[in-house]
């Protein structure tokens, strides 16, 4: 998406309008034709249903910021910030759950936060931009050709 030149938001769009086709297509096909369409998403019925479910309701708002930020990180950042926001957000959602819902932590779950948040902090230490600057050599030219190079420059 980088290198593509199209504005994000008109790429947004188009992705949600396809998500929206193939989540359709699969209730049509699931469920018993086109007259499932309307028994389940289109009728008052079912919007009063969704109006009544604040989980849902909560949970279609957030994958919709979710899906927003994600397209701007990848028009914006490398794939390793990504990811690693991607384990920041496995940090918070299991901090969250663990304090706020007082689910049980099971083994993978402690383990998997704590890997993740090892990873965010070693992350936050800079090691790519460390390595690089160690990979870079001492110029090894000899003096004369340096300062000529230089009085081309100038």
């Amino acid at each position: 998406l980088k290198d593509l030149g199209m504005p994000t938001d008109i790429v947004n769009c188009w992705l949600y309008l396809w998500g929206l086709t193939t989540l359709l297509a699969f209730q049509v096909f699931a469920h018993g034709g086109i007259f499932s369409l309307w028994k389940e998403l289109l009728c008052g019925e079912a919007w009063l249903k969704l109006a009544h479910d604040g989980y849902m309701i909560a949970s279609i708002l957030m994958m919709s910021v979710f899906g927003v930020v994600t397209a701007y990180f990848l028009r914006e950042f490398s794939s390793i910030t990504k990811e690693m926001c991607g384990a920041v957000v496995i940090v918070l959602t299991a901090l969250i759950e663990w304090m706020f819902r007082f689910s049980d932590a099971s083994l993978q779950g402690v383990l998997a936060v704590v890997a993740s948040a090892i990873a965010t902090l070693l992350f936050a230490t800079h090691p790519l931009q460390a390595k690089a600057s160690e990979d870079r050599l001492p110029d090894a030219r000899p003096e004369a050709q340096r300062e000529v190079e230089l009085e081309e420059v100038n």
